[in-house]
């Protein structure tokens, strides 16, 4: 068990709470019946002062009780983040393509937070509360039997109210956890897609979206919180019921002499000391249903496992030269087939571009390989190892993976780029910032490699971003790089400057790229062409351009849309030339 001391050190003090709390009643009794009544102030000095040492005692005690029980409380609090991040953080991709972020985000903090109390200090107030109720009822029927049976009957109307309680909130705070996660999800989404909401000018519509949302979540908590005010108000009654009968029955047995004045006032102490733990076990009730319900949404995560796995068996990967070998590789994501019966063999150190029309499968192949997916059918074999029998670290660690979407984060230019091997020398580090391209920008900059660049990198432009990501991915000196559409958002300028710095550093290495610019298709030393999930042509372009009617057809597309802005300024000036020569 973790924090077994501060557990129990919570618990003694608990415990010594409990009993000191049982002796108050019992000095009221003396201070009446034989310091007051008989007119004893020796008495009354001894038993007062005993009472105020009591209390300063059953303070110390709580004090060190509260301390330690949310002492406790944190850092089960805190082991159990970190226990659903790294969770979260060793799921497979399928895992977060299901899952909408905001809803991830208010189970690791949202429902943590609500499931903490039970873990921690709820375990001890209801430790407290049923050795409190217990005791407490034993000492009133050792003092008399009659008057306990008689202010006991309000209580099995308590439990049943607790049972109702539990069962009516416990599916609504369900709801209410889940509706908490969908206000977070179109917070997260909004805050990201800024840009789209400016951009279309939907701030109403989303402003509108999210109140519609943020109403549905108010009023779910309206109807738990007039349930719970309903239960903790019959709580009172009945307690306040209780204090009656003691005065209606425990009066009459004073007034014919069955007990004394003082054994009554402790009879009523004691039950208005089960105020407190009754309130608790009340509180319990409210923070159980909701903790269980929290705690539902957790394990449907902690419940799930990563669909990618290592094998109990597997072997480190050697370093690799970087042969890659599909062999009949078929991918289905859900119901849907994404690639069939794909074969491919690139040679290690061949540039190989893989084209092919939206949705044909391209970006799949390259999750495929560093095993961010595992194949439905098929193998693939690196160096003719089946990546599925190697340990998955020092298979990506082999592999550098520049993807379409790039993401920085909010540190360092330095820290983004040697982010994939932190302890990365100076003279690496720029080293690789130089075959990217990205050096002269970066020492260009007030702070050079140590400006903040801000989150997901917004303050770079699209080409800079993709450059640094270049950057981040040729530092830890992959046998295979990956690049998804990597040159997308750069200028033919900047692109024909990464590719003249690339030549160098993909020398020896396993290059695979996605892209649409016609001018890297021609010069990679093979093209795999992809139409529908299948392989419909393998070679060189003048190979596929002669033979190969896919292949024809995209790049004869793809030449005459980068043709387009260049025929289009071409016309635009002779127009201007044209009305210039006839003095317009």
């Amino acid at each position: 068990m973790r924090h077994k001391t501060e557990f129990v050190i919570s618990l003694v003090a608990m415990l010594f709470t409990v009993f000191l709390s049982l002796i108050p009643p019992q000095l009221f009794r003396l201070v009446v019946d034989d310091a007051i009544l008989i007119g004893d102030s020796r008495k009354l000095i001894i038993y007062s002062s005993a009472i105020i040492a009591l209390f300063l005692f059953m303070g110390i005690f709580g004090y060190i009780r509260r301390y330690y029980a949310q002492k406790l409380s944190q850092k089960v609090l805190y082991d159990l983040r970190n226990d659903i991040y790294s969770h979260l953080m060793n799921m497979s991709f399928s895992f977060f393509d299901r899952r909408r972020t905001g809803q991830l985000l208010s189970r690791v903090t949202s429902d943590v937070e609500n499931i903490r109390f039970m873990l921690s200090m709820g375990f001890i107030m209801m430790i407290y509360s049923v050795l409190s109720i217990s005791l407490t009822f034993t000492i009133l029927c050792s003092m008399n039997l009659f008057l306990a049976v008689i202010v006991s009957i309000p209580f099995p109307f308590l439990l049943y109210g607790a049972y109702r309680y539990n069962k009516i909130v416990r599916p609504k705070f369900y709801e209410i956890r889940t509706q908490f996660g969908k206000l977070t999800s179109i917070i997260q989404q909004n805050i990201t897609g800024s840009a789209v909401v400016k951009a279309f000018n939907a701030e109403e519509l989303e402003i509108k979206r999210f109140a519609e949302k943020n109403e549905e979540y108010l009023r779910m908590n309206i109807n738990v919180a007039k349930v719970r005010a309903k239960y903790m108000s019959a709580l009172i009654f009945i307690v306040g019921v209780s204090a009656l009968l003691v005065f209606w029955a425990g009066g009459i047995l004073t007034i014919q002499g069955v007990i004394t004045l003082g054994t009554l006032i402790a009879f009523y102490g004691y039950i208005m000391q089960l105020v407190m733990p009754a309130r608790f076990l009340g509180f319990l009730v409210s923070f159980y249903s909701q903790a269980m319900a929290a705690g539902e949404r957790i394990l449907e995560i902690l419940n799930e496992k990563p669909t990618v796995v290592e094998k109990p068996d597997a072997i480190e990967l050697p370093p690799i030269k970087g042969n890659i070998k599909f062999e009949n590789v078929s991918f289905k994501y859900g119901d849907k087939w994404i690639l069939k019966n794909v074969s491919f063999e690139i040679p290690a150190g061949k540039t190989v571009v893989i084209l092919g029309t939206t949705g044909a499968g391209k970006s799949t192949i390259l999750k495929l390989i560093p095993r961010f997916y595992d194949v439905t059918e098929g193998r693939i074999l690196i160096d003719g190892y089946d990546i599925r029998d190697v340990k998955l670290e020092s298979l990506r660690k082999q592999i550098g993976i520049v993807p379409q979407d790039i993401f920085l984060f909010s540190g360092t230019i330095r820290e983004n780029i040697a982010y994939g091997k932190p302890d990365a020398t100076e003279e690496e580090i720029i080293r690789a910032a130089k075959l990217a391209n990205i050096h002269d920008f970066i020492v260009s900059l007030p702070n050079k490699y140590d400006t903040i660049i801000g989150e997901r990198g917004v303050t770079l432009s699209g080409g800079q971003r993709q450059r640094v990501a270049i950057a981040r991915a040729i530092l830890t000196d992959p046998r295979i790089l990956i690049l998804d559409d990597a040159t997308s958002s750069v200028d033919v300028k900047t692109e024909y400057e990464i590719q003249k710095a690339l030549e160098q550093v993909l020398k020896g290495r396993t290059s695979i790229i996605v892209t649409q610019r016609m001018s890297v298709v021609k010069k990679a030393d093979m093209i795999i062409v992809l139409d529908r999930g299948r392989v419909v042509g393998i070679g060189t372009h003048d190979e596929l351009y002669q033979k190969n009617p896919v292949y024809t057809k995209i790049f004869d597309a793809q030449l005459i849309g980068a043709r387009a802005p260049k025929l289009a300024i071409a016309n635009d000036h002779f127009r201007r030339a044209l009305r210039e020569s006839h003095g317009e």
